[in-house]
């Protein structure tokens, strides 16, 4: 749902409420660009493109450890996972947040099932 309205000090609130519910707004000096906003972020939402402005304030290393913990490891892989936990912190130490994720990239390219002759 999304709404525009004219406030006592002459800007133009422009609104609208994300799928979780949440409120988001925007003042404007023209009612034109807030109608504009609007339509753009709507739009955005429909084709699948919309991106939460919030999204932005996740660090690397807090995404790269969501991304890791929803992974389905084998059993196989127990021993990489210590050994890459060490290495997570030494790399967390040094705010190395580059090669964390080229480390969990390789990690997940190890688990890949491999293709047959």
């Amino acid at each position: 749902m999304a709404s525009i309205k004219k406030r006592e000090n002459g800007q133009w609130r422009a609104r609208y409420r994300d799928e979780g519910g949440r409120e988001h707004s925007r003042h404007f000096t023209r009612k034109a660009d807030a109608q504009r906003w609007l339509d753009e972020t709507t739009a955005s939402v429909v084709t699948g493109q919309y991106v939460d402005p919030k999204a932005g304030r996740v660090t690397v290393r807090e995404y790269a450890e969501q991304w890791r913990a929803a992974q389905v490891h084998r059993e196989g892989t127990v021993d990489h996972e210590i050994a890459l936990e060490g290495t997570q912190q030494r790399l967390g130490q040094r705010q190395d947040r580059r090669l964390l994720l080229v480390l969990q990239r390789a990690q997940h390219l190890q688990q890949a099932p491999q293709p047959g002759p």
